[in-house]
């Protein structure tokens, strides 16, 4: 039965996040998936998924406290399997876009972008260290260099990926 509403609950922020309206998401689900978060003590896949798919229901402040734990927990780890690295780098993604549009500085924001740039050079870790680059210049507020990047990512068939990043910035 757990099983069930878990995959509920992720099917929740999914289809949220898929519309990008995450007032669809009832309260009592945020409250929910944090209950979940902040008391799991075995950061598995399963955590980091839950985490990526959930953290835009946190307050900045809270979503910081996670994604810095989950960096300082996994920063120092060398042999992560592909699907963590993925689910890591989606977190910092994630977290950096949900910084951005809360238009907060909080120090976190620069180690997510750090974790994504400290990936290893390696094909499956491209579009998590353009993203490092991205965010960076969007909080640097040097909007030749985003749109450089967005113009890299439609020369690259990554239309509809740059065109849904530039329409949620302006």
């Amino acid at each position: 039965m757990n099983q069930i509403e878990d995959l509920y609950y992720q099917t929740v922020f999914l289809e949220a996040a898929l519309k990008h309206d995450l007032k669809m998401i009832p309260n009592k689900v945020k409250e929910k998936a944090k209950k979940y978060l902040f008391k799991k003590e075995d950061w598995d896949d399963e955590f980091l998924t839950v985490l990526t798919n959930s953290l835009a229901a946190f307050d900045v402040d809270e979503a910081s406290e996670q994604v810095h734990s989950v960096i300082e927990k996994y920063s120092k780890d060398n042999l992560l399997t592909n699907n963590t690295t993925y689910l890591l780098s989606s977190i910092c993604v994630n977290y950096l876009s949900l910084v951005y549009f809360n238009h907060s500085k909080n120090f976190v924001r620069e180690e997510a972008i750090y974790f994504l740039r400290s990936l290893p050079e390696r094909p499956e870790n491209c579009f998590a260290k353009i993203m490092a680059n991205y965010y960076e210049e969007i909080f640097n507020n040097d909007w030749a260099k985003v749109n450089s990047i967005l113009s890299f990512m439609e020369e690259n068939g990554l239309n509809n990926l740059a065109r849904n990043i530039s329409i949620k910035l302006n």
